[in-house]
């Protein structure tokens, strides 16, 4: 079994202790991690629908119904390591029920459409350093205006996760990162955004005129060339752009192709169904 791209969130850098105190591990047991999200207050977290839905089985690359039975599923804040962590200040939380988008749904050529979810924990989080929610601009029309000046300008974005960093030639997803890595992105314009897409004939979605027909969703490439893409386990993790969270991973054409964008669902489209949860207390500190 041979292995393409090796060590390419694929590619990026480790990330340094409490440097992003607002992701979370979420894994459905006894996979490893299985998608990432974001701290939006004590009892909610933020991830993308279809983690709550189907998990990617990593030997062969199936996708698995997610049953209703949420006790084998489980949170983990303020830490780097995935999914044993052993660094001080961690906290473990499992998950009491969680909440999709009520326009969440797949499409036939494999791509979700308002790929937002709530978790919400059986024990809240304290919060400190270590473990912060979310930054979300309180007004959407702010929100959405700071969201189209940064695709206009290709701000630069941070991407983090633990999500598989090799894949095989029989596209077995291999080596989940034992450590939170994190990649530099730059959003586009919708329109550099389609024409990416249809560049490239192994993107389905593209190809049948779905791939960004919907406007909850925008795109981003790496910041720089072939320096690296998100993959499987990468699912959820929140987009920021200067301090403030704009989107979540969503699904890409192929995590062997580093530089295809990557279709995030964005939060200000799913932001009256979120904003339920959210905390807009950014100092907001337990400890």
């Amino acid at each position: 079994m041979s292995q393409v791209n090796d060590d390419r969130i694929i590619g990026g850098r480790y990330a340094r202790k409490g440097e992003f105190p607002y992701v979370v591990s979420i894994s459905h047991r006894p996979l490893a991690s299985s998608c990432s999200g974001g701290i939006l207050s004590p009892w909610y977290v933020m991830t993308a629908c279809h983690c709550t839905s189907v998990v990617i089985d990593p030997f062969g690359g199936l996708l698995n119904q997610v049953t209703g039975d949420y006790s084998n599923t489980r949170v983990i804040a303020g830490t780097l390591a995935r999914d044993f962590p052993h660094d001080q200040g961690y906290q473990l939380r499992w998950v009491f029920r969680w909440i999709q988008h009520p326009k969440c749904e797949p499409r036939l050529t494999g791509e979700w459409i308002f790929d937002v979810a709530i978790i919400q924990v059986t024990a809240r989080f304290f919060f400190n350093e270590l473990v912060r929610p979310l930054t979300i601009l309180p007004r959407l029309f702010s929100l959405k205006h700071f969201v189209k000046i940064s695709q206009v300008v290709q701000r630069t974005c941070i991407i983090t996760g633990w999500g598989f960093t090799a894949v095989t030639e029989e596209k077995q997803y291999v080596n989940a990162s034992r450590y939170l890595k994190a990649l530099a992105t730059r959003l586009l314009p919708p329109f550099h955004c389609n024409k990416l897409l249809c560049e490239y004939s192994r993107f389905d979605g593209c190809l049948n005129d779905l791939a960004l027909e919907s406007p909850d969703r925008m795109c981003a490439v790496a910041q720089h060339p072939n320096a690296g893409t998100i993959c499987s386990g990468d699912s959820g993790s929140p987009l920021v752009c200067g301090g403030v969270a704009v989107g979540l991973v969503s699904y890409s054409s192929s995590c062997n192709h580093v530089n295809d964008p990557v279709v995030y669902a964005r939060i200000d489209k799913s932001y009256d169904f979120i904003s339920k949860y959210y905390i807009h207390s950014p100092d907001y500190v337990d400890e």
